[in-house]
């Protein structure tokens, strides 16, 4: 579950025209969108989560996103929506947009095709991240979340933290000066010590 959006929104609603802004709130939709907000949906119910997906709603400069866990495949949820946030922040940044954001594992309700409503404590969780915690530009990680997927193997890939799934996960974390744990194009990895190590 993560929760996103622009920074320094209000400051450009007051200094930009309604089409720059709409041309912003368009891409940061188009890159946050899940791969399965365009899948069609299951035919069968044997089809209903066979493989992780992520998921998105969207409202003025806010996006959330939830990627499915309860799967048939275990294929790494975790590391996929890390990838995925990586690919959105550098999107964003190459077309001048800042984003900052809060990403935990929690709870959350969405039907089976992907629609929403989207509401439930890991949405609460990751909104207070993104408001409360994320200061600067980045995707914070809740440190649970971390540590649920230090130690859930339905969060790894095929069901095993081996070698490559550390090579997989490790370049997409980085820790802050504070010691938190984000999904950032800006600060250092986090340590091979620090992932399950």
């Amino acid at each position: 579950m993560t929760f996103i959006d622009i920074l320094g929104y209000k400051a450009l609603l007051k200094t930009r025209r309604a089409e720059e802004i709409a041309n912003v709130v368009k891409a940061l939709r188009n890159f946050t969108a899940g791969d399965g907000d365009e899948s069609k949906p299951p035919s069968r119910s044997d089809e209903i989560r066979l493989y992780t997906q992520a998921f998105s709603e969207s409202v003025s400069d806010a996006v959330v996103r939830v990627r499915t866990i309860d799967t048939q495949s275990q294929d790494g949820p975790f590391a996929y929506e890390l990838i995925d946030l990586m690919h959105a922040i550098v999107e964003c940044v190459n077309r001048g947009i800042l984003i900052r954001g809060g990403m935990t594992i929690g709870p959350v309700y969405i039907d089976e095709n992907g629609k929403g409503p989207i509401f439930g404590e890991g949405m609460v969780r990751a909104y207070q991240i993104e408001e409360e915690e994320a200061v600067y530009p980045r995707i914070m990680i809740d440190e649970d979340a971390l540590t649920a997927y230090l130690n859930d193997e339905t969060l790894w890939q095929d069901g095993a933290f081996d070698g490559y799934e550390a090579r997989m996960v490790r370049p997409f974390i980085a820790v802050a000066d504070d010691g938190s744990f984000s999904s950032t194009i800006c600060e250092p990895p986090v340590p091979a010590s620090s992932i399950r190590g």
